[in-house]
């Protein structure tokens, strides 16, 4: 079985809103973004309102050991679990991504994290 699937459903926890403003940096408040949590044991991802308030979340083990292409499946699987999930009520503003470096700043990329060996 896929540890993707092995978790429970993610819940919503607050209500679809708009706020009217004319101030510039107002949020909407039907607005989420999904946050991960790419460790070298487990991966978590979670979805948050604009509010910060979480929506859901799916955790899983990252199977490093199964390499690079095993942990993105993963990882991308959960992302777009969570934005099923949510986008009918939601808009997503952003996806980000939290992981040990060290990160080559030009291209963003990770260049072989401890613990992810």
């Amino acid at each position: 079985m896929d540890p993707a699937s092995q978790h429970a459903p993610a819940k919503t926890t607050r209500k679809s809103r708009t706020v009217t403003s004319t101030h510039p940096f107002q949020r909407r408040l039907d607005e989420f973004s999904i946050g991960v949590d790419l460790g070298g044991t487990n991966l978590r991802i979670a979805a948050f309102d604009s509010e910060f308030e979480p929506l859901g979340n799916i955790a899983l083990p990252t199977r490093a050991r199964d390499g690079h292409k095993v942990v993105l499946q993963g990882m991308c699987k959960a992302i777009r679990q969570l934005i099923g999930q949510f986008a009918d009520e939601h808009s997503l503003t952003g996806i980000g991504i939290g992981s040990a470096g060290p990160l080559h700043l030009p291209s963003g990329r990770l260049q072989r994290p401890a613990n992810l060996q």
